[in-house]
């Protein structure tokens, strides 16, 4: 399916919001957030959601989203532009999950739209860089800091599956932390992983799951 780009006319401020999920059909806890979130943001902005998916998305789904007032923009991926995404972490020092959900065609596009948004918002960090080196205040709902998971993974496994933690590890920590300190806000569950960045702009947002 071709990236298929849906328009709608508003007097507010432009948003960019950018996801690697869908929020129709609502199924797990990213889904949920993502609509949750695109709810409230259409109320206040004039919101051009990009969203870089494996799945197909129904013409049924995404007109659940129009009838919020939400642009919506479907960038199918490939499994070519898993490889080359794959390629360019390796490149680029970015993490693998990054280059799994990174397409030029997307990037082209969340670019082009970027020029006449006024805020960005990403909600994974499968998906932050698509945003981190614009130049307009962007905000990351990234829910947990992987890269705490992962070092907290990494301390209980052993063989492969360590070996994958050990090498994913640095280039999530070096991510959320540009996240940390160039962006205008970063939104995490959690108490303790947000006080490890320390910075003004981290903010603590519990959802009444592991809150410490």
């Amino acid at each position: 399916m071709k990236d298929r780009i849906y328009m709608t006319n508003s007097s507010k401020k432009k948003l960019v919001f950018i996801s690697c999920r869908y929020p129709f059909p609502t199924l797990g806890g990213l889904e949920n957030t993502n609509l949750q979130l695109l709810r409230f943001l259409s109320i206040h902005f004039d919101v051009s959601a990009h969203f870089c998916e494996y799945r197909d998305v129904s013409k049924k789904d995404i007109g659940k989203l129009e009838k919020l007032g939400v642009q919506v923009h479907i960038h199918k991926l490939r499994y070519l532009d898993a490889a080359l995404g794959i390629l360019m972490s390796f490149t680029s020092g970015l993490p693998v999950q990054c280059g799994l959900f990174f397409s030029k065609k997307a990037a082209d596009a969340v670019r082009a739209d970027l020029i006449s948004a006024a805020l960005a918002f990403c909600s994974h960090i499968r998906t932050a860089p698509y945003i981190t080196n614009c130049a307009i205040p962007t905000f990351f709902s990234l829910s947990d800091s992987v890269s705490q998971i992962y070092k907290h993974n990494m301390s209980i496994t052993s063989g492969w599956r360590r070996l994958g933690y050990k090498i994913e590890l640095p280039r999530l920590l070096k991510l959320e932390k540009q996240i940390a300190n160039k962006s205008a806000g970063m939104f995490l569950f959690n108490q303790v992983e947000s006080a490890y960045f320390d910075c003004p702009n981290v903010y603590t947002v519990p959802h009444g799951v592991n809150r410490i």
